[in-house]
C-alpha cells in the first residue's frame, strides 16, 4: 500500500471550502435554485407540448440515465461529471528524510490547477501517493477517472494492464513512455522528439526563399537515431540541402582575418547529431559566424537549449529558431498571475515542474470534466495551450494518445526571446 500525502497547510493555504478534504466546493447555491426553477417552467412546457419529437438519443459515450446532467454538441451527447476522481502518482521520497524537491514543487502545480478550478465550479477528489513508498496498488486505476503519474517508464508499464476499458494512465514526465501508447490506455503528456524535429523540418520549409542554403552538420562519428531521423525527414519533405562536417566550411577569412561567408543568400543551419560536444562545439561557431553576419540563422529542437544553457547568449547571436516540448513566456499575464500566486501560497519561486504539474493537471482535468467519462476519446477535439506547454492530440496511436504540441520560440540578437 502506498502512502498518502495530506500537506494540511497547504490545503489552509489555499483556503479550500471542505476544509482537511480533498474537495473543491463552488458556491452555487443561487444558480441551483434558479435552476430549479427553470427546470419546473421546463416541465410546464413539455406537457404543453407533447407532440414535440423527443431529441435522438447518444451517439457517443455511455448511455445516459434519467438524472445526468448532459450537454448536446451538435447531435452528439456527453455525459458532464458532477464530480471528478483523480490520483497524483509522483516519487516524493517522504520517507528518506530527504524530500524531492521537485516533486514537491510539481505537486504544488498541481494544487494551484485545483484552486482555479474549484472557483470555476470543478469539485474534484484528490488522491496523492508517493510512489517512492512499496508497490503502487493497481486499484488506484479503477478508483479513479484519471491518474497522472507514475513518472517512472517501468511504473507506468506495470500499471497500464489494469486501466481495462475504463482507467486511464496520464505520463507527465517521461518522453520514453510514448513507447507504451499502443500497449493500454496512456497519455504521453510530454512530447516527443520526433515530433519536434518534424515541426522543425516543416518550419525551415515555411522559412525558406528560392536561394537559400540549406544546410546539416552532421557528425560522421555518431550514428544516433536522432541525427539519421533528421535527415529522412529533409529527405522525405523535398528540400535541397547540404551536408558538412564543420560549419566553418562556408567561412573564409579577408585581409583583417575577419570572417566571411557568402552575402548573396540566407544560410539555414541544422545539426544532425545527439554528441552534446558536437552539439555545443556547432551551436557556438554558428554563434561567432551570427555576431558578425545577419544572413543565418541556426534551426534546432531543445536539445541544443540542454547542453548550452536556457539564457546561452550563443543562442541569440545564432538567430536561433527552435522547436521545444516546453517554454515559458514571462511576458505572458497568465504566466505572471501564476508566479505570483505560487510566490503568495508557498514563498518561492516556481520552476519548470511547477509549471508542468499546473499545465498537465488543468488541462487533463478540465477535458474529464467537460467532456465526461469518455475524455479519453475526445481528446483530438480538445486542443489549449498552456503556461509552459501546448496540447493536441491530431490522432489516437494504438490504445493511446500522444501530445503533438510543439511549441517554437526564436532567440533574438537583443536577448529577447518571441514565442510564436
Amino acid at each position: 500500500m502506498k502512502k498518502l500525502i495530506s500537506i494540511l497547510s497547504l490545503l489552509c493555504a489555499l483556503s479550500f471550502t471542505a476544509g482537511a478534504q480533498w474537495y473543491l466546493f463552488p458556491g452555487n447555491g443561487k444558480k441551483q435554485q434558479e435552476k430549479k426553477v427553470e427546470v419546473q417552467e421546463e416541465k410546464v412546457a413539455a406537457q404543453e407540448e407533447a407532440t414535440t419529437p423527443p431529441l435522438p438519443g447518444p451517439t457517443i459515450g455511455e448511455p445516459l440515465s434519467e438524472d445526468d446532467d448532459h450537454f448536446v454538441d451538435g447531435s452528439i451527447f456527453y455525459r458532464l461529471k458532477r464530480e471528478i476522481d483523480a490520483a497524483v502518482i509522483l516519487p516524493f521520497h517522504t520517507s528518506s528524510g530527504a524530500v524531492n524537491s521537485n516533486f514537491v514543487e510539481m505537486y504544488n502545480g498541481v494544487l494551484l490547477a485545483l484552486r482555479d478550478m474549484g472557483n470555476r465550479g470543478s469539485k474534484i477528489n484528490l488522491t496523492v501517493i508517493d510512489s517512492s513508498v512499496g508497490d503502487i496498488n493497481p486499484d488506484i486505476i479503477s478508483n479513479n477517472d484519471i491518474v497522472i503519474g507514475p513518472v517512472n517508464y517501468s511504473e507506468i508499464r506495470d500499471l497500464l494492464p489494469y486501466c481495462g476499458d475504463r482507467g486511464v494512465i496520464v505520463s507527465p514526465l517521461d518522453p520514453k513512455a510514448a513507447d507504451l501508447v499502443e500497449s493500454g490506455r496512456l497519455v504521453q503528456s510530454p512530447v516527443p522528439w520526433t515530433r519536434q524535429i518534424d515541426e522543425l523540418v516543416n518550419w525551415v520549409k515555411e522559412d525558406s526563399m528560392p536561394g537559400d542554403d540549406i544546410i546539416v552538420v552532421s557528425d560522421e562519428t555518431d550514428s544516433s537515431e536522432r541525427g539519421s531521423y533528421l535527415l529522412s525527414r529533409l529527405m522525405e519533405s523535398g528540400l535541397k540541402f547540404r551536408v558538412l562536417k564543420d560549419i566553418n566550411e562556408i567561412v573564409t577569412l579577408d585581409e583583417d582575418e575577419k570572417l566571411l561567408i557568402d552575402g548573396t543568400c540566407f544560410h539555414r543551419v541544422m545539426i544532425a547529431s545527439d554528441s552534446d560536444g558536437f552539439i555545443t562545439k556547432t551551436a557556438q561557431n554558428v554563434s561567432i559566424i551570427g555576431e558578425i553576419h545577419d544572413n543565418i540563422a541556426l534551426y534546432c529542437t531543445s536539445r541544443v537549449r540542454n547542453t548550452l544553457g536556457q539564457e546561452a547568449f550563443e543562442l541569440h547571436n545564432a538567430n536561433t529558431h527552435m522547436t521545444a516540448a516546453y517554454h515559458t513566456d514571462y511576458d505572458d499575464t497568465k504566466v505572471r498571475q501564476f508566479v505570483l500566486a505560487y510566490r503568495s501560497l508557498f514563498q518561492a519561486e516556481p520552476g519548470s515542474f511547477a509549471f508542468q504539474g499546473y499545465d498537465v493537471a488543468t488541462y487533463f482535468l478540465t477535458v474529464c470534466s467537460e467532456r465526461g467519462k469518455n475524455w479519453f476519446r475526445r481528446l483530438p477535439a480538445y486542443k489549449d495551450k498552456g503556461l509552459q506547454s501546448d496540447f493536441s492530440f491530431d490522432l489516437m496511436e494504438g490504445n493511446g494518445a500522444v501530445n503533438v504540441g510543439v511549441r517554437r520560440v526564436v532567440y533574438n540578437k537583443d536577448l529577447s526571446t518571441t514565442l510564436l
